[in-house]
């Protein structure tokens, strides 16, 4: 599933990309970093890099949380 949100990043359709970056981001999955970096770099809708950089940073937000466990 996470491989064929990363293809749809590349879809010429910019609905297609933004479905794929918020799905990305919900699933919290790190694999989807480097994938979304690349949307923050390159593509050319400023909206949706703006909107990769977040779920960048949401993923890793969570996978911080996720590590650390709960408190002591």
């Amino acid at each position: 599933m996470i491989e064929e949100l990363i293809r749809q990043l590349k879809n010429p359709d910019p609905d297609v990309r933004k479905r794929a970056i918020m799905a990305l981001g919900k699933a919290k999955d790190p694999t989807a970093l480097k994938a979304l970096a690349e949307v923050v770099r390159g593509d050319p809708d400023p909206t949706l890099r703006e909107l990769a950089l977040k779920a960048g940073q949401y993923i890793r937000q969570q996978t911080k949380k996720e590590t650390r466990g709960p408190a002591d």
